[in-house]
């Protein structure tokens, strides 16, 4: 990378942040060799260290006496004012750091997901570096983190134009359908069937079970390949306790109707997920509503959402009805 005739050296960084504000900042050069790797904490007492996330433990932190302000000076020192920065949604770690860099690269947004989502460096890594990182069960390594994040970004800029584009990662699996001349359907509320409006498949904006379960069995009568159709009131307030609660009775019966007239059945796939999938959704949605709002949406926020995905695959199960 040139500017006014000079070489931009890329610098990678990774901000781990607790709650409490404590920070975990490795710096590595551009040949991902690490140049600053310190802790630092809050003169207030640290409400969670994130353990698990982090790797961080009270025992690491015993004994550090560095501040924020230390680590702004010391960024200051090793970073020229000419390089690139990189990293993974740099603006969080920016933020929590208070300090400005003019020139960045984001992973995130350089290989964003599409349709304003962000892919997870853990699935970046995996994807494009053939690369497993954050698979150990005492936290992730910010070091490790980082270098994925540099290594992303120099295959970026090694690879032909066009590489790893958004738009080849958003296409909606009805489009693809209808590329091979395939119909589709899906019933389910008007809000999820909106992110589909740009394709062919014949969209039922559905409020009840009974809907979504009627829509189905009339798209799969007229011959539809795929029918995709969502029974979420399982899942509104408490969960039942045993299998005598009408809505599962409910349930039951929407799922009897399908199987009865599905002429195909080695095809039907249930997906049973427990409410908290529409927690994660919630959650998402705040933090797409609070982009550029960072008083909004913060370190907490990010570990609410983290723990409801961990609940949530721990809910999830794909039955295939044979």
């Amino acid at each position: 990378m040139l500017a006014h005739g000079q070489c931009m050296p890329l610098i990678a960084k990774w901000c781990k942040l607790h709650t409490g504000k404590s920070w975990h900042e490795p710096v590595l050069d551009e040949s991902g060799a690490t140049i600053l790797d310190m802790l630092c904490k809050p003169a207030h007492p640290i409400e969670d260290y994130l353990t698990r996330f982090s790797g961080i433990t009270a025992e690491l932190l015993k004994d550090v006496d560095a501040t924020l302000s230390d680590v702004q000076t010391k960024l200051k020192e090793i970073i020229p004012a000419n390089a690139v920065l990189v990293g993974h949604s740099l603006e969080n770690d920016m933020i929590a750091l208070k300090w400005y860099h003019p020139a960045v690269i984001d992973t995130a947004v350089l290989f964003g997901g599409g349709m304003g989502s962000k892919r997870s460096l853990r699935s970046l890594a995996d994807s494009h570096l053939s690369r497993k990182i954050q698979t150990g069960s005492e936290g992730h390594s910010s070091v490790e983190d980082a270098k994925a994040a540099l290594d992303l970004v120099q295959l970026k800029l090694k690879s032909p134009s066009g590489f790893a584009e958004a738009e080849k990662l958003e296409e909606s699996i009805f489009a693809r359908l209808a590329a091979h001349k395939k119909a589709s359907s899906m019933a389910d509320t008007r809000g999820r069937c909106s992110k589909h409006t740009s394709t062919t498949a014949d969209l039922k904006h559905c409020w009840e079970d009974s809907q979504s379960t009627a829509a189905a069995v009339a798209a799969c009568k007229a011959g539809k390949h795929l029918v995709v159709a969502r029974l979420g009131e399982l899942g509104k307030g408490e969960l039942p306790k045993d299998e005598s609660d009408p809505r599962v009775q409910a349930t039951a019966a929407h799922l009897e109707a399908l199987l009865a007239e599905y002429a195909q059945p080695a095809s039907l796939v249930f997906v049973l997920c427990t409410p908290r999938v529409d927690e994660v959704f919630e959650l998402h949605r705040r933090k797409g509503d609070a982009k550029g709002k960072p008083q909004l949406w913060g370190v907490l926020q990010d570990a609410a959402l983290k723990r409801s995905v961990l609940k949530a695959r721990g809910g999830l199960l794909f039955a295939h009805c044979t």
